[in-house]
């Protein structure tokens, strides 16, 4: 999170700090504060970065359309910041995976580098997978377009931290396995737009994300519960075109099949149940979507693995600089330390043991996808064997 702008007033800080965690109340009063002395001195910015972050990790759930959020761009018209800013924000997204290292991403780029900041309201709005996306879709119309993305930037970003320096981002992990999300941002938004999307081994990543529901108390007391219905369908979808897939190197049009045949298994389980999968086993499927973004997107697609951010954020925080087309930065130790610190806050979960018998079962299901991943990719891959 950087400083306001010069030109913008002490007031705007406050408010903004105020209108970022209003849930928060007390909390938001004191980031608020911090806010504004971060702004008019330099020993008070360590501390505003460290309590930014860890209100954001608080306020995950605040609406990005709650009126606070449109008054504090209603005090800075959008017209002010410029028509070409405006168009070109947000300038990448990161995509997903949920439990794949986007934190560590979001904010480490945001925090380390000086030509980006994160002017998102929320690391993760999920607007582009909402209801305005899905009207949007139905009736697409260049007078339609225009207001859907005044209504993105100005729900979701704050305007008064735009500008012809810097580039902003936001990391709804919904987005990757959302064939929605894409035709918007194919379709809508800003033609240089780029992507980046993490990946991570697929049952560690399917398990983290059972415990992360199980702590909001939405899941089945047991991750065999958990996964079991979600595995018959991969199962049954993949049938003979899994087969085939793997003979013919990696056949797309397999591949999107298996894709396709999900898709409709899990429209009919809502349409007859009215919930909807928590996707345990369905979004550690990563090779069918991939496939689809990369055929739309091309090489304005990023991909990261998990184990690079684990092991060396540093390296894979310095990869995306480059992708983005960023000059190098400079790391400090305060950055590095705040970057691993979002890993580990990140990391929480409990891993699954090797020697269990789901998590065996898991891996045989996944391995065949992970080849086929590994082969599109065309790199290696730390838990892909046997290639």
């Amino acid at each position: 999170m950087k400083e306001c702008d010069l030109l913008e007033s002490l007031w705007t800080c406050f408010i903004f700090g105020m209108s970022r965690f209003t849930p928060l109340k007390g909390q938001g009063l004191l980031f608020a504060v911090l806010f504004v002395l971060g702004y008019v001195a330099d020993p008070f910015r360590d501390l505003f970065e460290a309590t930014f972050r860890e209100l954001n990790a608080r306020s995950n759930s605040v609406d990005p359309s709650q009126p606070t959020h449109i008054e504090l761009n209603q005090r800075l018209p959008l017209g002010a910041v410029g028509d070409a800013i405006l168009a070109k924000s947000p300038q990448y997204l990161i995509v997903g995976v949920p439990k794949a290292g986007t934190s560590v991403l979001y904010f480490g780029l945001c925090g380390v580098h000086p030509n980006i900041t994160c002017a998102s309201f929320v690391k993760e709005p999920f607007y582009l997978t909402g209801i305005d996306a899905q009207a949007l879709v139905a009736h697409v119309n260049a007078t339609a377009i225009a207001s859907f993305h005044r209504r993105y930037i100005e729900r979701c970003f704050n305007v008064s931290l735009l500008r012809p320096s810097v580039i902003t981002s936001e990391a709804s992990t919904s987005y990757f396995h959302s064939p929605l999300a894409a035709d918007v941002i194919d379709l809508l938004l800003n033609k240089d737009l780029k992507l980046i999307v993490s990946f991570r081994e697929p049952v560690s990543r399917a398990y983290s994300w059972y415990q992360h529901q199980l702590r909001k108390g939405d899941a089945p007391p047991t991750f065999r519960d958990a996964v079991e219905a979600e595995v018959h369908i991969v199962v049954d979808c993949a049938g003979s075109q899994l087969h085939n897939a793997l003979n013919e190197q990696g056949s797309v049009d397999e591949i999107d099949s298996i894709v396709q045949c999900i898709d409709r298994a899990k429209e009919r389980h809502y349409q007859s149940t009215g919930r909807r999968f928590k996707n345990y086993v369905f979004d550690s499927l990563y090779v069918g979507r991939y496939l689809a973004w990369k055929k739309r997107f091309g090489d304005r697609l990023h991909v990261v693995l998990y184990d690079e951010i684990r092991d060396d954020p540093q390296s894979a925080i310095d990869a995306a600089v480059r992708f983005l087309g960023l000059p190098d930065v400079t790391w400090n130790t305060d950055s590095i330390r705040v970057t691993r610190h979002e890993f580990q806050q990140g990391s929480r979960y409990e891993e699954l043991p090797e020697d269990d018998e789901v998590a065996g079962a898991l891996k045989e299901l996944f391995a065949p996808y992970n080849r086929l991943l590994a082969m599109h990719l065309g790199r290696d891959i730390p838990w892909v064997k046997d290639l």
